[in-house]
């Protein structure tokens, strides 16, 4: 039986009846009446952690301290296209898992239906256990589906995703030591996964240009006790590129956000220090994630992108590895947020 039919056969058991678009009918009357979730920012409204509420404020001192240290630091990482003050605001900060900026989870019609079917995909490749391993409980705001006695979110669907991408090209769980520095961390999603997944990996290193992203990634990070990722501060960062090798960078629906300028400055960073993958997930936009593209202004008008490709190869960056996120054509279709995957390797 082809992969195809068995994630189909699948899907059929766990949501039967379905319709063409793999969503349970219920869920999708029940989407039909809250339409505004798949257009604007919301978070569901499960319990938090003790102290949560009260630490992850916008008068905290870490936050006011973090803003005031950013503002005098690499104006040209810092220059904002999409991620503006108002973006930024529009994060809910205890329920920072939620829809927002970080994760569009059910925005791009992510139904349950889609959130199913990609699980039962990964379920079927997971050479490594990680869909079990890695657990969900749906804190701080995040959207979660019953799936397998457990559940699910588009954060732990992205994460096991893109570890399987690594270890298919770069064999990470056969590393023995190796670290890892995710740009545009958000608020740590990977570096949490990816610890957890990864025993053999030395540290897992978080950095952002948005003071928020720094802040809340410092908590969450404690929170998951995740003793093998450090969140670095923008003002940190060559020194601690300079004290620590790094093997590889990762950058997820980040670079897609940023203008030119600020990616620039990140692939100056890399090549001075010799990074020698980088991994970029770009946002799918139009192109369906075939292109690798800079947003100059906070619209989705791509007359107004340019293209990034050239920057890379002139920085000594060549494509090792394209392919699309699923592998199947109906889960890169119908799957959660389909884009597609680059690997990049630094040639002397």
């Amino acid at each position: 039986m082809s992969l195809r039919h068995r994630i189909l056969e699948g899907v059929n058991t766990l949501l039967n009846p379905v319709d063409v678009c793999l969503v349970r009918k219920s869920v999708l009357d029940r989407i039909q009446r809250e339409t505004e979730k798949f257009y604007r920012p919301s978070f569901s409204e499960a319990a938090l952690p003790e102290g949560a509420r009260e630490y992850l404020t916008r008068t905290n001192d870490r936050l006011l301290e973090l803003r005031d240290r950013y503002r005098s630091y690499a104006p040209e990482a810092l220059r904002p296209s999409r991620w503006s003050q108002e973006h930024v605001n529009s994060i809910e900060l205890p329920w920072f898992r939620g829809d927002n900026p970080y994760i569009w989870q059910l925005r791009e019609k992510n139904t349950e239906g889609k959130h199913m079917a990609t699980a039962l995909y990964l379920r079927s490749i997971d050479r490594h256990g990680w869909m079990r391993r890695l657990k969900e409980d749906g804190l701080f705001g995040a959207y979660v589906f019953e799936f397998d006695g457990g559940y699910v979110s588009r954060d732990l669907l992205d994460s096991v995703s893109e570890l399987h991408f690594l270890d298919e090209i770069l064999k990470i769980t056969q590393w023995r030591g190796g670290s890892i520095l995710d740009i545009g961390a958000g608020y740590g999603r990977l570096a949490h996964r990816a610890v957890n997944a990864l025993p053999n990996l030395t540290h897992f290193y978080c950095t952002d240009a948005v003071p928020e992203s720094t802040f809340v990634s410092e908590y969450y990070l404690r929170f998951r006790d995740a003793g093998r990722a450090t969140v670095v501060a923008l003002d940190e960062i060559r020194q601690a590129l300079a004290a620590t090798p790094i093997t590889l960078a990762t950058n997820v629906h980040s670079f897609s956000e940023c203008p030119m300028t600020a990616v620039c400055w990140w692939l100056d960073l890399l090549r001075e220090h010799a990074v020698k993958y980088l991994m970029i997930v770009p946002d799918a936009y139009s192109n369906h994630g075939h292109l690798l593209l800079t947003r100059e202004i906070p619209t989705y008008n791509q007359a107004q992108m340019r293209d990034y490709l050239p920057e890379l190869q002139a920085r000594g960056y060549r494509l090792i590895a394209k392919r699309a996120k699923y592998l199947d054509p109906d889960l890169q279709r119908y799957g959660v947020s389909p884009t597609h995957y680059f690997l990049f390797e630094l040639k002397a």
